[in-house]
C-alpha cells in the first residue's frame, strides 16, 4: 500500500512524539523546581560547591539546595548513610573504606583532583626538618582520610612505618590547635588545615613536607538508587557546579576573596594553595585507578580485614554525567 504525502507526514510526526516519550533521559528536561539536601565540608576540595552557592548558580538552575556542613567529607558520607543528606561531597578514602562493607552508594561525578591536597606540617623548633626526624614523634591525623594515606606514604617512602611514629587521631577542627599548643609534634592534614597551621607558625618554626605520589579526587556521592529516582535534581546540581568551576577560573580575585572569608585564609596563602587544586567536572579513568590504590593501602595497613579489592566500576553511576557532560567521561566501561 502506498501512503499519501499527508499520511507520511502524520506517521513521521507520531514517530517523533514516540521517540521523545521513550527517550531514557526525558526526565532531565527542566520542569518546575527541584530540591536536594547536600552534605559538604568547607574545604578547598569543595570550592566549586561554595562558589555555586555564593553566586546563586543552584538557584539559577532551578535547584533549591539545603546544605549541611561537616568538618570532613568522611562525616558528610556518614550523614548520607544515616539518611540525613541525599548527596555527600567526599574524597576517595572514606568511599574505599565503606566499599569493603556496603554497596548501597555510587559516585555520580568528580569535581576536584589534586596531588597536594594533604600535607605534613611539623614543628621545626622541635628539631623536625625531614621525614626521618618524625621517628618517635606524635603526629596528629584524621584517621581514615586522604591525609592518613599521605602520612603512611611519606613514611614508607623514607623507610619508616606507622609503628615508627605515634599517630594521634584528631578531628579536622582540632588538629591545628593541637599542633600550636604542642600536644603533637606534627600534623598530617588536608587543606585548609595545613595552610592555617603555616599561617599560625613563624616560618622558622615550621617544616612542610608533601608528596606528589598520591592523587586525590573529590566527588558527589549518592545512595545507589538516587540517580534513577532524582535524575533532574542531580543534573541541575552538576550543571551548577560546572558553571561555578568556569566562574572561578574567570574570576580569580573574587574566588580568593571568598576563600579568605569562608576558609579563614589570608590572600597570599589563598593564592598559594589554590594552585594545588584542579577543578573540573568529570568521571575519569584516573578515579578508578586511585580508588584501587587506596583499597590496596587499606588492605596493606590493616584498615580492613578483606584481602580482595572491590570492582569500583560497580560504584560509579554515569547516567547523570552522560546527560550533562558526556565528553568528560573517560572511564573505560
Amino acid at each position: 500500500m502506498t501512503l499519501s504525502r499527508p499520511k507520511i507526514l502524520l506517521v513521521l510526526a507520531l514517530a517523533v512524539v514516540a521517540a521523545w516519550v521513550l527517550w531514557p533521559h526525558r526526565a532531565l528536561t527542566p520542569v518546575g523546581r527541584e530540591s536536594l539536601v547536600v552534605g559538604k565540608p568547607d574545604l578547598l576540595h569543595s570550592l566549586p560547591v561554595i562558589l555555586a552557592e555564593e553566586q546563586g548558580f543552584f538557584r539559577d538552575e532551578g535547584l533549591d539546595v539545603t546544605f549541611r556542613t561537616f568538618p570532613s567529607g568522611k562525616m558528610a558520607l556518614a550523614a548520607m548513610f544515616d539518611g540525613e543528606v541525599e548527596v555527600a561531597a567526599v574524597a576517595e578514602v572514606p568511599l574505599v573504606l565503606a566499599s569493603f562493607r556496603r554497596r548501597d552508594f555510587v559516585i555520580v561525578a568528580t569535581f576536584m583532583g589534586s596531588y597536594w591536597e594533604s600535607k605534613v606540617v611539623a614543628r621545626a623548633d622541635r628539631g623536625i626538618r625531614t621525614v626521618a626526624d618524625l621517628r618517635g614523634r606524635r603526629i596528629g591525623v584524621p584517621v581514615g582520610t586522604s591525609a592518613h594515606v599521605i602520612l603512611d606514604t611519606l613514611l614508607a617512602d623514607h623507610g619508616l612505618s606507622p609503628r615508627d611514629v605515634v599517630e594521634v587521631p584528631l578531628s579536622p577542627t582540632e588538629i591545628v590547635g593541637r599542633l600550636m599548643n604542642g600536644q603533637v609534634d606534627a600534623i598530617a592534614a588536608f587543606e585548609p588545615q595545613p595552610a592555617q597551621a603555616m599561617m599560625a607558625l613563624d616560618k622558622s618554626r615550621q617544616t612542610v613536607i608533601r608528596t606528589d605520589r598520591v592523587w586525590t579526587s573529590f566527588n558527589y556521592v549518592t545512595p545507589r538508587d538516587l540517580p534513577q529516582r532524582r535524575p533532574e535534581a542531580l543534573a541541575r546540581l552538576l550543571r551548577a557546579t560546572d558553571r561555578a568551576i568556569a566562574w572561578g577560573r574567570d574570576h580569580r580575585q573574587e574566588t580568593i576573596a571568598i576563600m579568605m572569608r569562608r576558609l579563614a585564609l589570608d590572600g597570599p596563602m589563598s593564592e598559594t594553595v589554590l594552585k594545588d587544586f584542579r577543578y573540573a567536572l568529570s568521571l575519569d579513568q584516573t578515579l578508578l585507578l586511585s580508588l584501587e590504590d587506596k583499597a590496596d593501602w587499606a588492605i596493606r595497613t590493616g584498615q580492613v580485614s578483606s584481602k580482595t579489592v572491590p570492582n569500583y566500576l560497580d560504584f560509579v553511576d554515569m547516567s547523570i554525567m552522560e546527560a550533562v557532560k558526556p565528553a568528560a567521561i573517560t572511564i573505560i566501561h
